[in-house]
């Protein structure tokens, strides 16, 4: 709800009355009046409701007041409400040391209704500023001055929309121009902004061309450094295998296989006189006598036994020299394999920029530091026949002559 002040001269009971009615017969929108009251000095009075405002003259409560108010022109109006409907009201109130004044409450959805309400009771009843009324009010001095102030605080109120037009203008101005100076400024930062990364950009691309060239040069550096420590490692490998290539024992282990000589050479020198001696005994003799073989038989055996052992000694010694020397020839050709094989991988990997083929290297470094197996064994007849003896399961010796049978082989 929303209430509107209308302030107006103040007229007789009888007049405010008659004009009031006038303004509800005269509002095109509003058909029925639902209360009308009317409060007096004197007295006060609620009318019928539902009044209909086109009958509102003619009804016999409406004349009556009307005519009781005219006859009485001292009575004094405090208050005359008329309710159009539960949203809309007019009201007039006459107090004392207060102007009076016609109050209208509507909805906040009628502003169309309040502007003819409005100038249908302008036309009634003349209405005025509050200011105006209060002027009427005063006395002729008074009223001077009240006007004297008017006009001044007009004039000042004049003064003070300049002064803020141009305190607006003004700020306006100071607006755009501080607008322009700091679109002025963002540019000119942005450009040094734009120029400073720009600058940065070529600094840190050069920076990176030089790191990375620092680095393909400590890459390089360290390939040369770890080159020449390999080929200086290499060449004292080899001095070493070239140092060795002559192997042989040294002059503690030689003298460790004296004692073997000792031992077989007198045997052998023994065994051999011995059986000198029994053989010039056997030529000697006329009749053979074969008690004499007897003792032919064991220096026989115990030459011919030393003499295997010692001959088998010696195969193994030369062979374990042998397997030896070879083993240090082999070393030697496998460290220049791998160390050529490591040159091409490293090599190719630094110029080609990818990674050496697995399976070839698996090829090129095949057998590498692999000791060679001695396929050659010497064996003597001794050891043939023992191993053909292991193999005999049964030996049969008839009239018929000599059955041998083998054993068989279940391996197969």
């Amino acid at each position: 709800m929303s209430e509107h002040k209308f302030y107006l001269k103040p007229l007789p009971a009888a007049v405010v009355f008659q004009k009031f009615i006038d303004v509800l017969q005269e509002i095109p929108t509003v058909t029925t009046i639902l209360d009308l009251n009317i409060s007096t000095n004197l007295f006060g009075k609620s009318f019928t409701r539902n009044l209909p405002t086109k009958a509102l003259v003619e009804n016999g409560e409406v004349r009556s007041t009307l005519a009781s108010l005219q006859k009485r022109e001292f009575v004094q109006l405090d208050s005359l409400s008329a309710n159009i409907n539960p949203h809309r009201a007019l009201t007039y109130y006459a107090r004392e040391n207060s102007p009076a004044y016609i109050q209208l409450r509507v909805d906040d959805t009628a502003p169309d209704f309040v502007s003819q309400t409005a100038d249908i009771l302008h036309k009634h009843f003349n209405l005025c500023r509050h200011d105006e009324l209060i002027a009427s009010s005063l006395p002729e001095n008074e009223q001077r001055v009240f006007r004297y102030a008017q006009a001044t605080i007009s004039d000042f109120a004049t003064q003070a929309a300049k002064l803020a037009q141009s305190a607006a203008t003004q700020t306006e101005e100071f607006t755009r121009l501080l607008r322009e100076k700091m679109t002025d400024l963002d540019q000119r930062y942005q450009a040094k902004a734009d120029d400073l990364e720009s600058r940065y950009k070529v600094k840190e691309k050069e920076l990176e061309q030089r790191e990375q060239k620092h680095v393909e040069l400590v890459k390089e550096f360290d390939a040369r450094s770890n080159t020449l420590v390999r080929r200086n490692l290499l060449a004292q490998y080899q001095k070493q295998i070239d140092d060795q290539k002559n192997w042989q024992a040294s002059q503690t282990t030689a003298d460790k296989r004296r004692i073997i000589h000792w031992i077989c050479l007198p045997t052998l020198a023994l065994s051999a006189g011995w059986v000198a001696c029994i053989v010039s005994k056997l030529m000697n003799t006329q009749q053979f006598d074969w008690h004499n073989l007897l003792s032919f038989t064991p220096g026989t055996l115990l030459f011919i036994s030393t003499a295997i052992f010692y001959i088998k000694w010696n195969d193994h010694w030369f062979q374990e020299h042998a397997q030896a020397e070879f083993t240090n020839r082999k070393f030697a050709a496998d460290m220049l394999r791998a160390s050529w094989l490591a040159e091409l991988v490293m090599e190719w990997e630094s110029k080609k920029q990818t990674e050496f083929s697995p399976e070839l290297v698996n090829r090129l470094s095949m057998s590498l530091f692999e000791a060679p197996r001695m396929q050659y064994r010497s064996q003597h007849p001794f050891d043939q026949l023992q191993e053909l003896f292991k193999t005999i399961s049964r030996v049969k010796v008839s009239k018929d002559g000599v059955e041998v049978a083998k054993e068989k082989d279940n391996s197969k």
